[in-house]
């Protein structure tokens, strides 16, 4: 019991720099929790937005050549695959320019129907 007494004797004058201590790890743990839980949002905002963003599951990309027939081939065998072909060109108007993005798709595209194609 003597123990005891001298501990709560001892805790009486430090108290509120325990509650501070509390309040501290109280705060920087919903800080991180908030930063896990925003980050997760967004995530999952990318991944839910990526099948329209891309037009289907995977995308893969080859620069200045078409894919091989083999290649066309295994992508084939493992499900239905569309083809593009993208140009960055710079077009020309009322004395200034700017770079647009030129997308071409054959009909497979897009894999998903809630895809929207503008002529």
């Amino acid at each position: 019991m003597t123990i005891l007494r001298l501990a709560l004797r001892d805790l009486r004058g430090a108290m509120g720099g325990f509650w501070l201590l509390i309040l501290c790890v109280a705060l920087g743990t919903a800080a991180m929790a908030t930063t896990g839980l925003l980050s997760r949002m967004v995530l999952d905002g990318v991944q839910a937005g990526a099948r329209a963003g891309i037009g289907g599951d995977v995308s893969l990309r080859l620069y200045h050549r078409p894919p091989p027939p083999e290649h066309l081939a295994l992508f084939a065998e493992a499900g239905t695959a569309s083809l593009t072909a993208e140009l960055r060109p710079l077009a020309h108007g009322g004395g200034s320019s700017t770079l647009v993005e030129m997308k071409a798709v054959d009909a497979a595209y897009p894999l998903y129907p809630d895809g929207v194609l503008y002529p």
